[in-house]
């Protein structure tokens, strides 16, 4: 951690720009058990988009506006991380539009996605953080508004204790560098930005549910300290989650409203000026609430809340900062059942968009725009079915390896890309390749409207490009959803199971990386291998993880986990029967199978 002398330092440069204009306050993401979802101006015409990210699948589907008061919706896409564990957008590659970030702790890796286009290749950026695990993400601005915006990264699985906090920024060439990073024992469960109201540089807030605290986070300006401020307890568990706003003018610098989903009372703290940091935490004051909610979300008013059950019924509050006083109700569309998910409001349109579950799954299905008929909140347009999660017109059809596949038995997948319903040939080097693509027209038309099309940023160690046609009988039809970089796995043998005696482990990397990391105890620290195999034995109940790593290039692969369990005591372990047991055998350097 960083010394209170250096936060003290940051937060005086904190303070200096507290007047400085901003491009916009932080995105504001909704977190459910199922999916993300927010706004975001996808492609730049200032028009905001509606996207949800499916968490189990790591599955994008885009709500492109047509219009003010229309969204057409776009084949599901994949951003190459599943499960998800943490989702921002902002304006991270480009002033000109909003990209979105995705995290996972299995899938090891932090990604960047451009939805600028629907035609377009889709290749998402990949963030390597020089740490395990990282699972929350949130992009803001703290610099000048000719800056994009940065990501603040947490990663958990470092192992030995260790947490790490990091800030990165795009270089302009499709790489992120880190900025500043931080550690310390905070295992934070959720996290985002704030943009206080008075119009100070956005921060970031975290929750820790081990010690039942929030954390305001005082970044400074290009770099500076992504160090914690004196922090406030407050209930809470690992579901718990915050929405904050400029409620009432007696918070004049914002007012934290903290839930857990499922609980009947929520915790209101404000923000309040202080000389050293800027800002601290006021006094935790209980707030009943009046249903037990599945989610709070912020709107559709400036001073309204809406409290989303767990059976998706949706009632709209009046809050003072103190109080709810109810204000209206949802109704589902006309011949639609089902339950609200997501509220979605532009303010800078005047429009409300909410999204259903129409199939019970509690993930979003349908969507439709809302409005006030003086009584309730209703449907506006008749409801539009979003694409299914299974709809493969969005999924990866060109994939690129190092080694050449179907050949080589350790060629390494690392990048995906959807190119075009089918293609057909390939040309180019990298960084760049380009793609001729026709359309499949159908059997009386067959192929036509050639197009190329570019794929830029392509992996510079990649070797081969393996395009599928999406057409099983003349084509390599792939069964998983492939994206992103780094998505082939060390191999593990054996996999894990239940052992008599003693059990040699073999863990070999693809070749896209150059060495192994891994562990026999998910609280220890990485053991860092030499080489792309690695061998060991075990003869106690162990649960093994394991990843590769690249050091030319920072990339890792997922973390891949086995368990392997034992039906005898070490002592009673004799592979070998000549009465020594296996763990004494091991601690001589001795082969326990080898007699």
């Amino acid at each position: 951690m960083r010394t209170p002398r250096a936060i003290l330092l940051l937060t005086v440069l904190c303070a200096a720009y507290v007047a400085r204009a901003q491009i916009e306050p932080p995105r504001r993401i909704t977190r459910t058990p199922a999916e993300f979802s927010c706004l975001l101006d996808a492609d730049g015409d200032g028009d905001l988009d509606l996207v949800t990210a499916d968490r189990a699948s790591g599955l994008l589907r885009v709500g492109r506006r047509t219009s003010s008061t229309s969204v057409t919706w776009e084949s599901p896409t994949s951003g190459g991380i599943a499960p998800l564990d943490g989702f921002t957008a902002g304006r991270v590659l480009t002033n000109a539009r909003h990209a979105v970030v995705l995290t996972g702790m299995l899938a090891n890796r932090a990604a960047v996605l451009d939805l600028a286009s629907a035609g377009s290749a889709r290749t998402p950026r990949p963030l390597f953080p020089q740490s395990a695990g990282p699972r929350l993400v949130v992009a803001l601005n703290t610099v000048p508004a000719s800056s994009t915006d940065e990501l603040f990264l947490s990663s958990d699985l470092n192992g030995g204790g260790a947490f790490f906090r990091q800030l990165f920024q795009t270089t302009g060439f499709g790489t992120f560098a880190q900025l500043d990073f931080d550690n310390g024992p905070f295992p934070f469960t959720f996290a985002a930005g704030l943009c206080m109201s008075n119009g100070a540089i956005p921060r970031v807030a975290g929750l820790l549910p081990d010690t039942d605290e929030i954390y305001l986070f005082s970044i400074g300006n290009n770099g500076a300290s992504v160090g914690l401020q004196p922090p406030r307890s407050v209930p809470l568990s690992d579901s718990s989650q915050f929405i904050f706003g400029g409620f009432v003018p007696t918070t004049p610098l914002g007012q934290f409203l903290v839930f857990t989903p499922g609980a009947q009372t929520a915790y209101s703290i404000p923000l309040e000026p202080n000389h050293t940091y800027g800002a601290v935490f006021g006094t935790a004051t209980p707030l009943g609430l009046p249903v037990r909610p599945w989610s709070i979300q912020l709107g559709p008013g400036v001073r309204q809340l809406t409290l989303i059950t767990a059976n998706g019924a949706a009632s709209v509050y009046d809050f003072d900062g103190t109080t709810l006083a109810p204000h209206s109700t949802m109704e589902l569309p006309a011949g639609v059942s089902g339950g609200f998910t997501a509220l979605c409001a532009d303010p800078s349109a005047g429009q409300l968009f909410m999204l259903i579950d129409t199939d019970g799954d509690r993930a979003s299905d349908t969507s439709c725009r809302y409005t006030f008929n003086g009584r309730s909140f209703v449907a506006a347009d008749p409801a539009v079915a979003m694409p299914a999660l299974s709809e493969r017109a969005g999924r990866p059809n060109t994939l690129a390896f190092v080694g050449e596949p179907l050949v080589n038995t350790n060629a390494a997948r690392i990048a995906a890309y959807t190119v075009a319903d089918w293609s057909v040939s390939a040309s180019g080097v990298t960084p760049s390749t380009t793609i001729q693509a026709a359309i499949d027209r159908g059997a009386a038309l067959g192929l036509g409207v050639p197009a190329a099309t570019v794929i830029n940023d392509v992996p510079a160690d990649a070797t081969h490009l393996l395009l599928d046609q999406l057409a099983s009988d003349i084509a390599v039809q792939p069964l998983f959803t492939a994206a992103g970089e780094s998505v082939s796995v060390p191999r593990m043998e054996p996999e894990g199971g239940l052992f008599d005696s003693a059990v040699q482990v073999t863990i070999t990397a693809p070749a896209s990386v150059t060495r192994i990391l891994y562990r026999l105890n998910a609280a220890d620290p990485w053991t860092q291998s030499a080489g792309r195999t690695q061998t060991f034995w075990l003869y106690a109940d162990t649960t093994v993880q394991c990843f590769g790593w690249n050091n030319a290039n920072n990339r890792t692969t997922p973390i891949i986990s086995g368990d392997f369990t034992f039906s005898r005591p070490p002592e009673e372990q004799d592979s070998d029967g000549d009465g020594v047991p296996d763990f004494v055998e091991l601690a001589l350097g001795l082969d326990p199978a080898g007699g």
